[in-house]
């Protein structure tokens, strides 16, 4: 999400920019009227593709949130005793042995 941010506000920034220079632009001008919202029209383009990644990656986390809940439900109420956690450790330590 960071990565998609710092993307997002890159290309918001571009928007920004070429907006800014709006004020120079000769609207008599049709080529040069044309090339300006050509170029503000790839960058809103990107801009809705990234907002669209946005959303899948939100669906993600969401999905990814629901089935820690879920983890977490199941195991937070497990009571084990210090022997048995022991036991496991060994077993465990013992089965990585053999592998």
């Amino acid at each position: 999400m960071r990565s998609h941010d710092a993307e997002l506000k890159r290309w918001q920034d571009q928007i920004k920019a070429h907006v800014a220079t709006q004020y120079r632009l000769d609207t008599t001008d049709e080529a040069a009227v044309n090339a300006f919202n050509g170029k503000l029209d790839v960058l809103n383009k990107r801009v809705e593709e990234l907002n669209l990644q946005a959303q899948k990656l939100n669906k993600e986390q969401a999905g990814y949130n629901k089935l820690i809940t879920a983890s977490n439900e199941r195991c937070a109420g497990m009571v084990i005793t210090t022997a048995d956690h022991d036991a496991v450790k060994s077993e465990r330590a013992a089965q990585g042995k053999k592998l």
